[in-house]
């Protein structure tokens, strides 16, 4: 048709039945262009992304149809074929694209995943893809299994961070979302003068976390991004003998505070509280004879990656999130109420001594003496 003006287009944007040749801006709005031309632009991205389907030829056809009848019915013939209500014409679009998103609330997301080869990032990784994210995962090791690039590098180490931090970013194209996922546990009475595991764990679950957001962040800046820090409910609620974690988790927690102050008003800051999952964390802790179990309610990891999830695709981001109804009671109790917590958890142990659970644990001898006594 040598007359544009006279096209019949499937939402003003595309020949019905034919995606390959889109139409942005040809039309006459009863308000501002620029929000439609923005629409507009949004609709072809989400078709040339695969992210929304242009319906079959017969039925864009009759939809076109049925809004140039209802212009030439307001309109007349003053140009119908271009005419728009442009509030109806939002709410259609908006609509076209909340379908395309449902059930893929992360499409086109980029995210970063630290620990990506352990039981959470496995299970976030999966998540994230399954959601349509681009993802690409940091971890000592590339396991070769996860479905999603791997960037082997050292946490703890500045240079390896923060180099494998900008493969990434030139992987994925930049960087919308960063989950803080990799940590490390064990046993660490607070009683003992720290030795390298108190040390481990602090450079892993709080500087190596810090340097790996530092180094996204001009990312995140650019895209208005997000970063969830994967704490631990013992940040609120410690545990005896397990002091490293605790503390490096509630640095963690800090640090995240912190960090929102500085660039919370355009990058989202979100702190996730897990309580225990059943993960390779706890081996060195079990095998010293300090099992969390009896102490600490398990809960599922997909509870984790769903509160993750619900973080990074909520309106703004919130300040702190716990995965489970009972975690959020014991956070609140923990804040709220101090010292009536810590007397419940000191008889929580108490009872576990007396059951004989650390009878075998030479770094728990302190605790039991004291209990005992």
């Amino acid at each position: 048709m040598s007359d544009p003006a006279r096209l019949l287009l499937y939402r003003h944007v595309f020949v019905p039945g034919d995606g390959s040749l889109s139409f942005v801006g040809l039309m006459q709005s009863t308000g501002s262009a620029l929000p439609v031309v923005e629409a507009q632009a949004r609709l072809v991205a989400a078709y040339r992304a695969g992210l929304w389907r242009l319906p079959e030829r017969a039925v864009a056809r009759r939809t076109a149809l049925a809004e140039l009848r209802a212009a030439r019915a307001r309109w007349g013939e003053s140009r119908p074929h271009l005419r728009i209500d442009i509030d109806q014409y939002l709410r259609t679009v908006r609509a076209e694209l909340a379908r395309a998103g449902a059930g893929r609330p992360l499409a086109g997301r980029r995210v970063l995943v630290t620990g990506a080869a352990g039981t959470f990032g496995r299970a976030m990784t999966a998540r994230f893809t399954a959601l349509g994210a681009e993802v690409v995962g940091l971890d000592l090791t590339d396991p070769g299994d996860l479905g999603v690039p791997v960037v082997p590098c050292d946490l703890t180490e500045p240079d390896q961070a923060r180099a494998a931090v900008a493969k990434a970013a030139g992987l994925l194209g930049g960087v919308d979302l960063l989950v803080n996922n990799a940590g490390r546990g064990g046993p660490a009475p607070a009683e003992q003068a720290p030795g390298e595991e108190v040390h481990a764990q602090l450079r892993l679950n709080l500087v190596g976390a810090w340097e790996v957001t530092a180094a996204a962040l001009p990312h995140l800046e650019r895209t208005r991004g997000r970063v969830v820090f994967i704490a631990s409910r013992m940040a609120v609620l410690p545990l005896p003998l397990a002091a490293a974690y605790g503390v490096s988790k509630r640095a963690l927690a800090a640090y995240a505070d912190a960090l929102r102050l500085e660039v919370g008003t355009h990058v989202g800051v979100t702190t996730v509280y897990p309580s225990m999952v059943a993960s390779p964390i706890h081996d060195t802790t079990r095998a010293a004879g300090l099992s969390l179990d009896g102490v600490s309610r398990p809960e599922p990891v997909e509870g984790v990656v769903d509160a993750v999830v619900a973080a990074a695709t909520a309106p703004r981001a919130p300040r702190d999130v716990a995965t489970t109804r009972r975690g959020r009671l014991e956070m609140a109790f923990a804040r709220h109420a101090p010292a009536l917590a810590d007397r419940v958890v000191r008889r929580t142990v108490a009872a576990r001594v007396t059951a004989g659970a650390f009878r075998d644990a030479p770094l728990a001898a302190g605790l039991v003496r004291r209990h005992r006594g």
